[in-house]
C-alpha cells in the first residue's frame, strides 16, 4: 500500500500588491537551466584531465595513476569543481597545492607495500599536478570569462527585490557581462518604486514556480523590502528546484567574508546547498544500513530481554506502532517497545507519556531510550534515518505547522532514531519552536560528521539514563 501524504500549509502570502501569477520568458527550446556551468566545467575539466594524464604518461608509474585518483577527489572536495561567478587562479592556488598534498600522502602509503617510488616520481607527479593545473586554469578561465563576455556562456538569474540594491545589482553585472549573469527577472512582493530594466515576473511565494517557467539557474536575494522570515521561506523552497542562491550580506561595505563570489567588488555569500544535493548525502543511507544493522547484531540478547520484561509487565503485544510524518510529508508506522497499557478505545491519545501511568519495566526502558530500539528495523526499511528532525504523528503536524511557518521545512529530509534536538534535552513536554528551530539548523548544516557527533551524543545520554 503506497503511503499517504500530510498536506502541510502552504507557505505565507505576501502583500497584496505585486503580480499575481506567474509570467513565464521565452526560452530558446534546446536551453537548459544549467547549460552555463555545464560547458564551464567541461572546459576546467578537459584541461585538469589533460593535466593528469600528462602527469602520468611522463612518470609511468602506478603511483601517479593512485595519486591523480586521490587528487582529483580532493580537489571535489575543497570546491575546485563549484559553480563560481567570479574566476580567480590566485584564489584556486591555495586548494590545488592543498588537494595535491593530500593526494600524495594516500598514494605514497599505499605504494610502501608493494614497490618502491623513487623521490623523483613523487616530486614529478606532484610538481606536474600543481604546477600544470595552475596553468590549465589559467587557460580555462580566460576563455570562459572570454565566452561568458561574448553572451556565448550566460547563467539565467532571478533577483529577489525591486529596491535600490537591487537595481545597483544589475546594472553592475550587465557592466560586467563576464560575470556570466544573465538577470531575466525579478520577484517582489510589492511594485517597484523606480523603473527597473527586467520584468517582475511574480511574488516571492511563487519562486520555485518563476524558476522553473523562466528556466533560471541562479537567484539572487537583493532584500527591497521583502521580510526576512518570508525570504528564509522561498529560499528553502529552492531545495526542491536545483538553483545556486546568492546573497548579499548586510552592511556589505563592511563585508569581511572570504571565499565567497563577488561581482566586481560586491560581495556574494553563496548559501550551501541542500543536504540531498551533495555528494555526502549519497553514503548517509549506506552509513545508515550499515550501522543500524551492527547495531540490531550488537543488542540482539537486549532487544530480547526487554521484549520478555514487557510481555511480562503488560501481557501480549510486545510492540507499540503509531502513525508518524517523515520527509515530504510522508507517513509510516513507527516501532516500538510497548511501556504502558494501550489507550482505551475512543480516548485521544496524548502528545507526551506521563510518568505516572508507567510500571517498573515501562519506567527503565523509557529512561534509557529502550523502547527506541525497534526504530531501527525502521531505519533498515528506509522509513527513517539514524540521525534526523523525531517524527511526530499527523494531527500534531498539521497543528504546529500552521502554528509556526517554519515547522514544515522539518520535513526537508528524513525523519531519525535521534536529532540534534533531542541531544539537546529537546524530549517530550519541551518547547516545539525550539525543536523546529534546532531540526532546521540540522537540516540546512548538514554533514556526515555532523551525524557522527549526534550519534556519539546520543550514546553517551543512553548510558547516563537521561535519554527519556
Amino acid at each position: 500500500m503506497a503511503a499517504a501524504r500530510v498536506e502541510l500549509p502552504a507557505q505565507r502570502g505576501s502583500r497584496p500588491g505585486g503580480p499575481d501569477r506567474v509570467r513565464p520568458l521565452p526560452v530558446d527550446v534546446f536551453a537548459s537551466r544549467h547549460r552555463g556551468y555545464w560547458l564551464e566545467l567541461g572546459i576546467v575539466t578537459v584541461l585538469d584531465g589533460l593535466v593528469m594524464v600528462t602527469v602520468v604518461l611522463a612518470t609511468r608509474s602506478p603511483f601517479a595513476v593512485l595519486t591523480v585518483a586521490a587528487t582529483a577527489l580532493a580537489w571535489k572536495f575543497k570546491g575546485l569543481y563549484d559553480p563560481r561567478i567570479g574566476l580567480s587562479v590566485l584564489d584556486d592556488l591555495p586548494a590545488l597545492v592543498a588537494g595535491t598534498i593530500m593526494g600524495l600522502v594516500p598514494a605514497m602509503i599505499a605504494a610502501v607495500g608493494w614497490t618502491s617510488v623513487h623521490a623523483g616520481t613523487i616530486l614529478l607527479t606532484g610538481v606536474g599536478l600543481a604546477g600544470g593545473a595552475t596553468a590549465g586554469r589559467c587557460l580555462a578561465y580566460a576563455e570562459i570569462r572570454r565566452q561568458r563576455a561574448k553572451g556565448r556562456i550566460t547563467h539565467r538569474t532571478l533577483m529577489i527585490g525591486a529596491g535600490v540594491t537591487a537595481l545597483a545589482l544589475i546594472e553592475r553585472i550587465r557592466a560586467h557581462p563576464e560575470s556570466g549573469l544573465n538577470v531575466v527577472g525579478m520577484i517582489s512582493d510589492r511594485p517597484p518604486r523606480v523603473p527597473m530594466p527586467v520584468p517582475v515576473l511574480g511574488m516571492p511565494r511563487q519562486l520555485t514556480e518563476v524558476v522553473r517557467h523562466a528556466h533560471v539557474s541562479d537567484v539572487i536575494v537583493g532584500y527591497g523590502g521583502t521580510p526576512a522570515a518570508d525570504l528564509i521561506e522561498v529560499i528553502r523552497a529552492c531545495d526542491s528546484v536545483n538553483v545556486g542562491i546568492y546573497v548579499v550580506p548586510r552592511l556589505f561595505e563592511l563585508s569581511t567574508h572570504t571565499g565567497d563570489d563577488h561581482i566586481w567588488g560586491l560581495p556574494l555569500v553563496r548559501m550551501r546547498g541542500p543536504a540531498h544535493r551533495r555528494l555526502t548525502w549519497r553514503l548517509k543511507r549506506a552509513f545508515d544500513v550499515v550501522m543500524a544493522s551492527l547495531a540490531l547484531l550488537v543488542a540482539t540478547p537486549i532487544f530480547l530481554c526487554v521484549a520478555l520484561a514487557v510481555r511480562w509487565e503488560l501481557g501480549p503485544g510486545v510492540f507499540f506502532r503509531q502513525l508518524r510524518v517523515g520527509a515530504g510529508g510522508r507517513t509510516f508506522t513507527l516501532l516500538k517497545f510497548r511501556s504502558l497499557a494501550p489507550v482505551p478505545p475512543g480516548d485521544a491519545a496524548p502528545w507526551t507519556v506521563s510518568h505516572d501511568g508507567l510500571g517498573q519495566v515501562g519506567r527503565f526502558i523509557r529512561r534509557y531510550s529502550l523502547d527506541e530500539l525497534p526504530q531501527l528495523l525502521n531505519v533498515l526499511r528506509g522509513d527513517m534515518s539514524l540521525v534526523g528532525p523525531r517524527p511526530e504523528r499527523p494531527e500534531y503536524v498539521e497543528q504546529f505547522s500552521s502554528e509556526l511557518p517554519w515547522y514544515r521545512h522539518r520535513h526537508r529530509v528524513p525523519s531519525g532514531l535521534t536529532g540534534l534536538a533531542a541531544v539537546n534535552g529537546l524530549r517530550g513536554d519541551t518547547s516545539i519552536e525550539d525543536r523546529a528551530r534546532f531540526d532546521n539548523w540540522y537540516i540546512d548544516n548538514w554533514s556526515l560528521w555532523l551525524d557522527t557527533k549526534i550519534l556519539v551524543r546520543t550514546v553517551w545520554s543512553v548510558l547516563a539514563g537521561t535519554g527519556a
